[in-house]
């Protein structure tokens, strides 16, 4: 056998005052939401913020990017607000594309009192947005020994327009003649003393996910308690799923 002589390898540190980004693959992301008119969809169909500082679109683009890049809570945003790359380009791609929001919504500029500071919403920003999608009253509704599932208010029965909106962009670009939907509910384990107790004894929550076999998308997700039964409303959420799709 041949003695190989393993030698360190070498390398050298180039200091520059170029921006880099660790997060290459976001700042596509963020093009391919604006190609597809999202800014536009999410500001005119949510509506939960029309005027003042982070609009309908910026909030879920964020949400969107901190789950792409491994984000386990709001508070993980700050990675990519540390990132000064990113945030260059990220700028630069809202500059270029963003819009105001449609019924009454403000540009860029108009949103903010004082001088913008940040590029992503901070964790605090973003807890307070997704407040708006609370249905204080159908709360009390929920117990143990039945199965509830509260009723959306406008602003989250505003996301099967913007996945309609989605299913559209990509039928006119890659037509489909047939869709093949699969609904799966999965139990997700929690401590949180608050969660209901599943078939299995277990506090959980359960997301019930209806998925599109021929784009390889899920089209349509429901946040349900644990407790509730894998087939409850099966057949109205088949119903919102086959209304999305494209005629």
């Amino acid at each position: 056998m041949l003695h190989q002589n393993r030698q360190a390898f070498h390398y050298e540190i180039d200091e520059t005052d170029k921006l880099v980004t660790a997060w290459a693959a976001l700042p596509l992301i963020t093009e391919l939401f604006y190609r597809m008119g999202l800014n536009d969809v999410i500001n005119e169909e949510i509506g939960a913020r029309l005027s003042q500082g982070y609009s309908d679109a910026e909030q879920v683009l964020s949400l969107m990017l901190l789950n792409i890049s491994g984000g386990e809570s709001v508070e993980d945003l700050k990675m990519l607000e540390g990132d000064p790359g990113l945030k260059e380009l990220h700028k630069q791609l809202e500059g270029a594309n963003a819009k105001g929001a449609k019924k009454g919504g403000k540009g860029i500029k108009n949103r903010w009192r004082k001088e913008r500071d940040r590029c992503f919403p901070s964790a605090t920003a973003i807890r307070d947005y997704l407040g708006c999608f609370e249905n204080p009253g159908e709360s009390e509704k929920r117990g143990m020994g039945r199965s509830f599932i509260p009723a959306s208010n406008k602003h989250l029965a505003g996301f099967k327009e913007v996945m309609a909106g989605m299913l559209a962009w990509l039928q006119e670009r890659d037509p489909q003649r047939s869709a093949t939907l699969d609904q799966d509910a999965t139990l997700i384990p929690t401590d949180n003393k608050e969660a209901l107790f599943n078939y299995q004894k277990e506090r959980s929550y359960q997301a019930f996910n209806t998925y599109y076999a021929q784009r390889d998308l899920v089209i349509h997700t429901e946040f349900r308690d644990g407790n509730v039964h894998a087939g409850y409303e099966q057949l109205r959420i088949l119903k919102e799923a086959i209304d999305q799709l494209p005629q």
